[in-house]
């Protein structure tokens, strides 16, 4: 079955709809959960934005979110200038979910979800 909808149409959707929606167009992606920073500025978010540039070197392009004045990641990634990338499973989407929160600047999403950190 072919479906089109408009600008107007897709406007007019239930939020909750249209946004699982817009996230499901380019299909099924891993997610992954970055985790960045140093000195106790720890941070984590879900990252879905993951795509493969090449191989030899290895390297990976992140796109972020457009920067807010909460973004502690973007952040800290650029006063750091590395992040760690964790592949999560399947059984652990509510994790990278609540990963998400938006926790305050001194505190460690992962520590906040009761995650083990290793």
């Amino acid at each position: 079955m072919d479906t089109s909808l408009n600008r107007e149409q897709i406007l007019d959707l239930d939020k909750r709809y249209r946004i699982a929606l817009i996230n499901s167009l380019s299909g099924v992606r891993t997610a992954f959960i970055g985790i960045t920073g140093e000195h106790e500025q720890w941070n984590a978010t879900t990252l879905s934005n993951i795509t493969h540039v090449g191989a030899h070197p290895g390297q990976l392009s992140v796109l972020f979110r457009p920067q807010s004045t909460n973004s502690h990641t973007l952040k800290n990634y650029r006063n750091f200038g590395i992040m760690t990338l964790i592949c999560m499973p399947f059984h652990k989407c509510d994790t990278v979910h609540e990963v998400s929160v938006k926790a305050p600047k001194d505190v460690f999403e992962l520590e906040l979800l009761d995650e083990p950190v290793q």
